[in-house]
């Protein structure tokens, strides 16, 4: 190997500490609590990390789909002056919906993917593990840990947190990465890379862990989307070298699970209320109202869903899709461009190469963060999920080229 490519590898290798550090050890929540909500919604490491990726991979990066997100920019930009009162806001809005939007398109060498695939999936692990184990101890055993590290996060999740903690009601899990449904994502997340891991790189089949691990967590964060989810993960894409045990174990895990009680918070949600919990009850009512119609070219300002809030009781449930959201705050025009990139290149992309497992273990994910609101909140969620995408598409770009030079 090249000496300026060991060089650019070992950068690549740094730059991912830093990024990884400020997404998931130096959470947003914790940010909040620290920083308060202003200066947390940026996050100035992950905007130095994916500066320093770029500029350290630049040759490897599609000049097309860079000149899109330029255009993307310049669009914000153009229709954001018209609605959006303060430059800051403008300025807060493109570091934490637009500029991710580059780590999707960017390549990175297979030596330099490997290494950071395997950082990845150790960080991501480490948190995932932990995050159960505080969920264990609260939601088994009445341990309240959470209430605790509380303290040093936002208000609004303390305060969400200290309610869960005093309820009657199912409890659901919370961390110190945010709420219960941000938590199934990083669940998924957990399963399926770990799963595209142990398969492209491991050469071996999962462990039976990497499934319980995942199964425990969406039982207590009590997400009825992100079960189903799991369902369709562990039927289509865990794989086990007998079948029968594979039922076997399933079928004996989910047992135990009920016996102990690990899923009655997940049981009391399905049977309570709709499967979309309200929300489209809710989107039906405020379209037939047509009191703020969603514009094309222009929106009505980031923030503005919860403002509407005081104009119709509990309206912002309409809009926990981030598609409704990113279009009633920032209008349709930026909404496509926005999903051009978070779907359509993805999807173009893994189905062109006939990657149908990436394509599934993508479709999962991409499933699940649009049920909840996380990606058009300011704050890290749209970088975790391009850091997710960065991810299945540089595998898809590993798997190519290997098929290639087994062709040849």
């Amino acid at each position: 190997m090249e000496l300026h490519l060991i060089k650019r590898n070992y950068r690549n290798k740094k730059i991912f500490i830093i990024l990884l550090t400020s997404l998931f050890i130096f959470s947003q929540e914790l940010r909040e609590g620290l920083l308060g909500n202003t200066f947390a919604a940026i996050n100035v490491l992950s905007l130095f990390s994916v500066s320093l990726l770029i500029l350290n991979n630049f040759n490897e990066l599609n000049k097309l789909k860079f000149t899109l997100f330029y255009v993307a920019i310049i669009i914000y930009i153009f229709t954001a002056s018209l609605y959006e009162d303060s430059l800051f806001t403008i300025i807060k809005c493109i570091i934490a919906f637009i500029f991710p939007l580059i780590l999707i398109i960017q390549e990175v060498n297979n030596n330099s993917f490997e290494n950071i695939f395997k950082l990845t999936i150790l960080t991501l692990n480490t948190v995932i593990i932990i995050i159960t184990i505080i969920g264990i101890c609260e939601i088994i055993f009445g341990i309240k840990i959470n209430n605790y590290i509380s303290i040093f996060m936002s208000p609004r999740t303390q305060e969400q947190i200290i309610a869960n903690s005093m309820s009657d009601e199912a409890k659901r899990l919370y961390s110190f990465m945010g709420h219960p449904l941000f938590n199934t994502e990083l669940y998924l997340m957990f399963l399926v890379l770990n799963i595209l891991y142990n398969k492209y790189l491991q050469q071996r089949k999962s462990p039976v862990w990497i499934l319980v691990v995942p199964t425990i967590g969406l039982a207590f964060t009590g997400s009825k989307t992100g079960f189903v989810l799991l369902c369709v993960s562990v039927l289509l894409l865990f794989k086990s070298s007998n079948i029968i045990n594979k039922i076997l174990l399933i079928m004996f895990g989910l047992i135990i699970a009920l016996k102990i009680g690990l899923f009655n918070t997940l049981i009391y949600r399905f049977t309570t209320g709709s499967l979309t919990s309200g929300r489209s009850e809710k989107w039906i009512e405020i379209t037939s109202m047509n009191i703020f119609p969603i514009k094309f070219f222009t929106g009505y300002g980031n923030g503005f869903t919860f403002i509407l809030n005081s104009y119709v009781d509990w309206a912002s449930a309409a809009f926990e899709y981030p598609i409704r959201m990113f279009s009633l705050e920032m209008g349709i025009i930026m909404t496509i461009m926005i999903y051009l990139f978070i779907m359509v290149i993805p999807i173009i992309i893994l189905m062109k190469r006939g990657h149908w497992d990436l394509l599934l273990s993508y479709l999962i994910v991409f499933a699940d963060i649009n049920t909840f609101n996380g990606i058009a909140i300011l704050g890290d969620k749209m970088m975790i999920l391009s850091l997710f995408i960065f991810l299945i598409l540089n595998l898809s770009k590993l798997i190519y080229m290997k098929d290639d030079i087994k062709e040849v």
